[in-house]
């Protein structure tokens, strides 16, 4: 249950660390390697905010990269991941409510 709770926490600071740089464009790449570390994460939990966030800031990487097809998908997925859960967490559902 701590793992569970340690790595949940892990994500959280993942994105708000990703929202602090996200308007750097050197920082893109940096951007990549967190992202990948928040997938790794993710493999082991059931946690539907942390995939909320997560596609929130796939969305993000391919918009920037100029994958609009990519882009909509994964702010969908963001979406359907916020809207079918009850997500209690408000850092999530602002983080991905008003991205």
């Amino acid at each position: 249950a701590k793992k569970t709770k340690f790595k949940r926490i892990l994500l959280n600071l993942y994105s708000l660390k990703i929202s602090q740089i996200h308007h750097l464009k050197p920082k893109i790449q940096e951007i990549i390697q967190i992202i990948e570390k928040m997938q790794l994460l993710l493999e082991d939990l059931d946690y539907a905010e942390g995939y909320a966030l997560y596609y929130s800031h796939l969305w993000y990487i391919e918009k920037i990269q100029g994958n609009e097809k990519k882009a909509k998908k994964y702010i969908a997925k963001s979406a359907e991941k916020l809207n079918a859960n009850n997500i209690e967490d408000e850092f999530v559902y602002y983080t991905c409510k008003y991205t």
